[in-house]
């Protein structure tokens, strides 16, 4: 009988691989019957890639055959009836299995060790070969510049020279054999229209040379200079210091921008809070009132922004408080007006939500930079302040029902007058310490 040839190794590179292929999924899940017909269809396709000269499957569905075995010989219905399953499997079956499988393990542990063996050798045998060719190509090299005539020396100026000829500088630049920097000195015009396409090419245009100066006059002086920067930067890191909340009151610059400041804020914040809270409750149409009022702080927004853009910000900030100083007396009307009391509660409402918006920006432009996050902490806390004043005005329509809008109305005055000592920032660069403001 004819010797089968084995087929060519294709599942692994080692014994272990073709190990972590023999796992047969879900036993548990199945009866013994079932068990004996997988076992037997493993055992027919280990026999069938034996037969075909396939070691490796050979060896895997065996040992896939002899899993289920040992899973089977431990279930409770194989127990019971022994024989019966025996008989499906087959008597003689697992000790074939078992002999198959040890020698197909032997033989594919041998037939990997000589694959491996055999794969070291072409490595070494195609290493050697490359070294040959490099060898070869060296040997060439050698031959064809021995066989070159000598290429012509690259002409330099002597050392008396202090000029060089294009044709000169352009034979060492093609050359390549030394390192050059090139200073351009021609106009700068000149350079940007046609200058030598070379990585290490500078330009030093004609313009920014004196005529009769030379290389040591620009270092007359310097120590002198130098001394005096280092001199000012040491006094100028002396000077500066962190701010505290009590230079906001000590320095008179600061203290007149910080009192306009929380004034600003708390007449925006008792108009603004005030007003909403008293137009939505005296009105005959409170819902309408309310809807209308927010619905107008939209457009107020935007404008705002292009306002104090387009005239500045303390003039931004007074024509909002003029509006909302005329819009809050309209509210003494009697509830037959109800609709142009509407329309000026709404307008009143959005001016001072508009004067919000500017008044954000303009108060963080008012002070230096090391003082500004307590600037704004100080005027927030008025703003806060004016709020919760701002229903106790609304409670005194118990006195006289024309007395909260006067007082809502009147206000704003106060604000015109607060902004009136405050400087326009439009347009002017920001302060970064005490001593600049």
């Amino acid at each position: 009988m004819t010797e089968t040839r084995r087929k060519q190794l294709h599942l692994g590179k080692c014994i272990e691989d073709l190990d972590k292929l023999h796992n047969v999924p879900d036993l548990k899940t199945k009866r013994a019957n079932l068990l004996c017909k997988t076992a037997q269809k493993l055992f027919e396709s280990a026999e069938e890639a034996r037969k075909n000269g396939d070691e490796e499957y050979s060896y895997v569905y065996y040992m896939k055959y002899l899993r289920v075995i040992a899973y089977l010989s431990k279930d409770k219905e194989y127990l019971k009836d022994k024989s019966y399953y025996n008989s499906m499997l087959g008597a003689k079956n697992p000790n074939k299995a078992i002999d198959a499988a040890e020698k197909l393990k032997n033989s594919l542990i041998d037939r990997y060790a000589m694959e491996l063996k055999q794969k070291r050798l072409n490595d070494i045998k195609e290493n050697e070969i490359f070294k040959q060719k490099i060898e070869e190509n060296r040997k060439k090299a050698i031959e064809v510049s021995i066989n070159e005539p000598p290429s012509t020396p690259v002409n330099l100026p002597g050392p008396d020279e202090v000029t060089i000829k294009s044709e000169q500088l352009y034979s060492i630049l093609k050359a390549g054999k030394l390192k050059v920097m090139i200073l351009d000195a021609r106009p700068g015009k000149d350079y940007l229209e046609s200058h030598i396409s070379y990585p290490a090419c500078i330009s030093v245009p004609e313009e920014c040379i004196s005529p009769g100066n030379n290389i040591d006059l620009p270092s007359s002086g310097m120590l002198s200079v130098v001394e005096t920067l280092a001199k000012k930067g040491k006094a100028e890191i002396k000077t500066q210091r962190k701010a505290t909340y009590m230079d906001l009151v000590r320095l008179p610059s600061l203290r007149i921008k910080n009192l306009c400041c929380c004034v600003v804020w708390l007449v925006i914040g008792i108009s603004f809070y005030g007003g909403t809270q008293y137009f939505g409750q005296t009105s005959i149409n409170t819902f309408l009132s309310v809807a209308v009022g927010g619905l107008v702080q939209i457009p107020g927004l935007p404008l705002s922004a292009y306002f104090s853009k387009r005239f500045g910000r303390r003039v931004a900030i007074i024509g909002m408080f003029v509006i909302n100083c005329i819009c809050n007396l309209l509210l003494v009307l009697p509830d037959a007006w109800f609709y142009l009391k509407l329309v000026a509660g709404s307008i009143a409402n959005a001016c001072g939500a508009a004067a919000f918006s500017v008044v954000y920006v303009y108060t963080t432009e008012l002070f230096p930079t090391v003082a500004r996050n307590m600037a704004m902490g100080a005027s927030s806390t008025t703003t806060r302040a004016g709020s919760m004043l701002a229903p106790f005005f609304g409670e005194l329509n118990v006195l006289a029902s024309w007395l909260p809008p006067i007082v809502f109305g009147l206000f704003p005055v106060l604000g015109i007058v607060a902004c009136y000592f405050l400087p326009e920032t439009k347009g002017k660069q920001l302060d970064d310490h005490l001593d600049e403001s």
